[in-house]
């Protein structure tokens, strides 16, 4: 069974065992293109199509605007993550995924709908992937019932979950045991915004062409500003969940998960916030959804 977390940043999967990850961008490939050796240049051909996927797709095209709803951007990263973590060239199992809370009702059949059998070939071998089932789960739903393996007094607590991804952060309040939709939600930014921020930062100092997604890689040139920025960030978030109704500060726990843990947490330590290492925040939909299936 494998656990496929596509996100609007990145695709990370887990196995059990392992974890992997590469940028969620795919565009066509053109009928020159000649692949490489390099694990990260991903090509994967379905239906006759053949489509550059992650690292490659990011670096020629950038990021480009996508539908969200688009079953097809699911199938080939659900694809491609199976073929790169398997490496036999036959795939015959369920799979486990998972949705933003607001894309969750409108979405989830959709996906269910993506199990079959599929003829692909990826990096130039041929793959028989045969999705057996395909589970769907709320994204911070998962979460939580990670976080309930190490906590057994979870039930008793009033906790919050904050998923802080690329375009969106996902935030899911729990009772005592209970998901409460009406303290739940998604807030349609991302760190992204901070990451544009930052850009401008560095365009100041003189870096030009710098890619919004790019930018964490030149936070030490402009430290300071990525710092205000990622406090911009932290403090439109703190907003958005007091207007929620949750108490940051007397609530039991505050987790942070998702791509943005590292840069956005440190600006939470007036709240409830308690820490999770680093993989299992950046990885914890991906082991969520497993931990959902081995109940």
């Amino acid at each position: 069974m494998l656990s496929i977390d596509v996100g609007f940043g990145n695709v990370k999967v887990y196995d059990g065992e392992e974890v992997t990850a590469f940028p969620s961008v795919y565009m066509e490939a053109s009928e020159d293109y000649i692949p490489t050796t390099d694990p990260d240049d991903q090509l994967l051909e379905l239906d006759g199509v053949k489509y550059h996927v992650g690292m490659t797709a990011l670096n020629r095209g950038g990021e480009a605007p996508f539908d969200r709803t688009d079953m097809l951007r699911h199938k080939i990263f659900m694809l491609t993550a199976i073929c790169a973590m398997t490496d036999t060239e036959s795939f015959s199992d369920s799979v486990a995924v998972g949705l933003p809370i607001s894309d969750y009702k409108a979405m989830k059949d959709a996906l269910t709908k993506l199990k079959g059998k599929y003829e692909v070939s990826y990096n130039g071998k041929k793959c028989s992937v045969d999705i057996k089932k395909i589970s769907v789960y709320a994204q911070s739903e998962a979460v939580y019932k990670l976080i309930a393996k190490d906590d057994k007094d979870i039930k008793r607590k009033v906790i919050g979950i904050v998923d802080i991804g690329q375009k969106t952060v996902d935030f899911a309040y729990f009772k005592r045991g209970t998901y409460v939709p009406e303290n739940s939600g998604s807030l349609e930014k991302g760190v992204i915004n901070a990451y544009r921020d930052i850009v401008k930062a560095l365009e100041n100092v003189g870096y030009n062409d710098i890619e919004s997604y790019e930018a964490k890689l030149y936070i030490d040139k402009v430290p300071e500003e990525a710092d205000k920025a990622f406090e911009r960030m932290a403090k439109t978030i703190k907003n958005n969940l007091r207007i929620n109704h949750w108490n940051l500060e007397l609530m039991d726990s505050l987790y942070i998960v998702g791509g943005g843990t590292s840069f956005i947490a440190p600006h939470f330590k007036d709240t409830a916030y308690k820490p999770l290492d680093e993989m299992t925040a950046v990885f914890a939909n991906a082991y969520g959804y497993y931990a959902g299936e081995k109940d």
